[in-house]
């Protein structure tokens, strides 16, 4: 029905959305550095909330390793937003989102978890995990933001 050439296509597109969407998750983090450098802490987890809206997973190139990156880039986000928080006096509590970004980074990150010669294919036993924790990081994620906007307003 469809040959490689649609293939490529679909793949192409994939990729060219997520170079674009990193680039502005990468230009609102170093804009929430700048703020942070002028003792702007407000102003900064603004722009660090427009990164982390911004993040997502890598779907041009969907493996473990781009998976846990993904997942350390979300971490880097949170802690920054909490450590100006913390500058401001009014801290965030972003222990939700920490623990859930941690059980999904064992789970998608031990090669052990995978099937065997697989980058891309969790074992049955793992991957029914994925699901229930990917929607308590989402509403972790809402909660976090949440906070953050009252303590930046």
């Amino acid at each position: 029905m469809y040959g490689l050439g649609f293939f490529l296509l679909v793949a192409f597109i994939l990729s060219v959305l997520w170079v674009i969407r990193r680039g502005i998750e990468s230009a609102a983090f170093r804009a929430a550095e700048k703020a942070a450098g002028q003792g702007q802490h407000a102003q900064a987890i603004r722009e660090v909330l427009k990164a982390e809206q911004r993040w997502g997973f890598n779907t041009a190139h969907d493996v473990r390793s781009t998976r846990v990156a993904a997942l350390d880039r979300l971490d880097k986000l949170v802690r920054f937003a909490c450590a100006q928080a913390e500058a401001l006096g009014r801290p965030i509590d972003a222990r939700e989102v920490g623990m859930t970004t941690h059980h999904l980074r064992h789970l998608l990150g031990t090669k052990e978890h995978y099937s065997w010669g697989s980058e891309t294919s969790l074992k049955g036993e793992f991957k029914q995990h994925v699901g229930p924790l990917m929607a308590q990081l989402t509403g972790a994620r809402q909660r976090f933001r949440a906070a953050c906007s009252q303590v930046s307003s």
